[in-house]
């Protein structure tokens, strides 16, 4: 008899934290489409719509699909544009230092670093037939 696994998001906020942050992606990444008419944005408007159409399906994979994700698209994507604008800046003796796009670059690598950790504690594989509240505590 094969068991049907099943996703369970044990902390709701998270869940709608990342779905807020992936439609936020989306319509940025085809916002930038549009007004660029950059093909590139094809990318990861398509990788985008197949992680909401996972977690909205709560298909099994979503776990390691979303570490996947957050680990190249923030993780290194960001880790690489805020090493990429250091290094500019310090080309320049820092004489044209802008803290702005330093900042947003470490935010979106912070973003990145809780994706993960919170997809590791609330994100569970459970059986289809177990109740995933009981014995579950809620990580806030």
């Amino acid at each position: 008899m094969k068991m049907d696994k099943k996703i369970f998001f044990s902390n709701k906020n998270f869940y709608i934290f990342l779905l807020c942050l992936i439609i936020g992606l989306l319509i940025y990444n085809v916002f930038s489409l549009i007004t660029t008419s950059n093909l590139y944005a094809i990318i990861p408007i398509s990788i985008e719509m197949v992680l909401l159409y996972l977690i909205v399906a709560k298909n099994r994979s979503v776990r390691f699909v979303v570490i996947i994700w957050a680990i190249i698209a923030l993780i290194i994507g960001y880790g690489f544009e805020f090493i990429a604008d250091l290094m500019d800046d310090f080309n320049n003796h820092f004489s044209s230092l802008e803290l702005w796009p330093l900042i947003l670059n470490l935010i979106g690598l912070a973003i990145g670093i809780i994706v993960i950790d919170y997809t590791r504690r609330t994100v569970l594989v459970v059986s289809a037939d177990e109740n995933p509240t009981e014995n579950i505590r809620n990580v806030e």
